[in-house]
């Protein structure tokens, strides 16, 4: 069925079927990975900064608890960083600091970790169906660990 978008222009809809629709190039996975790693990173950084903030405020036991769970983001980014380099990818995920300071307060937000978790796990999806089976795997043990890591918090 041709759809007229002017007069005498005729746009007819081609065909794709589900697999292709799916298929990701490994420039795409490489940015997306990319993403992935600078949100750990700046989860990171807030984290940091969140948990010097609760030792200045006297509060050890919330502080060790954000200093345990930035350790956790830190393994978590240097596993994505791995996948990345897997991948043959350029590690380009730099963080602004300040933005990451000035926003600390918003990881530790459920919507944060839950978008996290939804962004890892559709990852893994798209590197499954790229190919990777392998990297998919270890991309959805991050995503088993950040879920165990959200329940206990």
């Amino acid at each position: 069925m041709a759809t007229a978008i002017a007069p005498g222009v005729r746009l007819t809809p081609t065909r794709t079927s589900r697999r292709q629709q799916l298929l990701f190039t490994r420039e795409e996975l490489r940015q997306y990975l990319n993403e992935d790693l600078r949100r750990e990173r700046k989860a990171c950084v807030a984290l940091q900064v969140l948990a010097r903030r609760a030792r200045e405020a006297k509060q050890n036991a919330l502080g060790l608890r954000l200093e345990k769970s930035c350790r956790l983001t830190e393994r978590h980014a240097s596993q994505i960083e791995r996948l990345l380099l897997d991948i043959e990818g350029k590690v380009s995920a730099e963080v602004d600091e300040l933005n990451a300071t000035l926003g600390a307060t918003r990881v530790l937000e459920h919507t944060w970790i839950a978008e996290t978790i939804y962004n890892l796990h559709e990852r893994a999806r798209q590197l499954r169906t790229a190919g990777f089976s392998g990297l998919a795997k270890r991309m959805m043990r991050i995503v088993a660990e950040k879920q165990v890591d959200a329940v206990r918090s």
